[in-house]
């Protein structure tokens, strides 16, 4: 129809792209130093890693019904499900990546309560040393 215009024919390309594209865009605009770029690879892993491990170990109340996977069920088991919803919103295939990430996580972290469990030092103090030694 004459003198109707396509809205989405008339935006830009920034207007277009999706947000994660933008957060990417971003993100390599202020690492380009490859050493940066290295420790980062490294230590935001870990950081991550650490932060999930200390939201872990916050006491979570026992709630008889779930039987044994009461230990499962805890505040970092909805820290990574909105951490998937999050991801999910700005791209599926990312929080898909995402969550298999967060549940090799959440198997390090198992391992370190049956390291605690045996003697081993606690949960919170190991990420938090793992925390202060990414930063």
């Amino acid at each position: 129809m004459p003198g109707i215009t396509n809205k989405k024919s008339q935006l830009t390309d920034a207007e277009v792209r999706r947000p994660v594209d933008i957060y990417f865009d971003k993100y390599a605009e202020s690492h380009q130093n490859p050493t940066n770029k290295s420790i980062h690879w490294i230590c935001v892993p870990l950081i991550v890693f650490s932060l999930f491990g200390l939201i872990w170990a916050i006491p979570f109340p026992y709630i008889k019904f779930l039987g044994q996977i009461n230990g499962f069920l805890n505040w970092g088991s909805f820290l990574l499900a909105f951490s998937c919803y999050y991801y999910y919103r700005l791209s599926p295939v990312l929080s898909y990546f995402m969550l298999i990430v967060l549940f090799v996580f959440g198997y390090g972290i198992i391992e370190l309560l049956a390291w605690q469990k045996a003697g081993g030092p606690a949960l919170w103090l190991v990420c938090l040393l793992i925390f202060v030694l990414s930063w």
